[in-house]
């Protein structure tokens, strides 16, 4: 009977299918590395279309946080001249889920039984108007609007007879007077604040 010696190349060679990821480690390195580029390569398209999803989804999310604030906000600073709640505007979102991505608060606008009411109504509204910290153009347009109902109202303070006796009359320009006349006569209105 004849007995090898146990060297390393004939242990290799006795346990070749075992010992061949120990000894030539380098050869699977490579087939992973290939195996990997393949895959990722495979795996791109979905991997951005998942990431732009789900930046989409995030976008969607902040801009629904904002609209909501910005028309609590409408809704906390108007107080009893608010009718009924905000209604929101949605987008459905990659997720399937709905997003507000815009709003609006109706408020009464109708004149006050007094001048007096009347400017302090005005001044709520535009409070209201202008209470986000970041208004809209239709949010600035309805707080200029109520800026004028709240001069009409004053002009029509400075010149009831109460006063008239105290005070000289201001002279009141045309385009007050005809708006002070037109808002005395409309009926209740709302504005709608974005």
């Amino acid at each position: 009977m004849e007995v090898c010696p146990v060297t390393p190349a004939t242990r290799y060679a006795r346990h070749s299918s075992s010992r061949s990821d120990r000894f030539f480690p380098y050869k699977k390195a490579e087939i992973s590395s290939q195996d990997q580029e393949e895959t990722v390569s495979q795996a791109d398209p979905k991997k951005t279309d998942d990431t732009a999803e789900t930046a989409e989804i995030q976008r969607l999310a902040e801009k629904d946080r904002a609209v909501r604030s910005h028309e609590a906000a409408h809704m906390a600073a108007g107080g009893q001249w608010v009718r009924g709640g905000p209604k929101f505007t949605y987008q459905r979102g990659p997720d399937g889920k709905q997003y507000a991505v815009g709003g609006e608060v109706r408020l009464d606008t109708s004149v006050g039984r007094t001048p007096e009411e009347t400017a302090a109504k005005a001044r709520q509204i535009r409070a209201a108007a202008l209470a986000p910290s970041d208004p809209s153009s239709r949010d600035m347009a309805v707080a200029a609007q109520a800026a004028a109902m709240e001069i009409a109202a004053l002009q029509a303070i400075r010149t009831s007879p109460a006063v008239r006796s105290s005070s000289p009359a201001p002279r009141i320009p045309e385009g007050i007077m005809a708006y002070t006349r037109s808002v005395q006569s409309s009926p209740p209105a709302l504005w709608e604040l974005a």
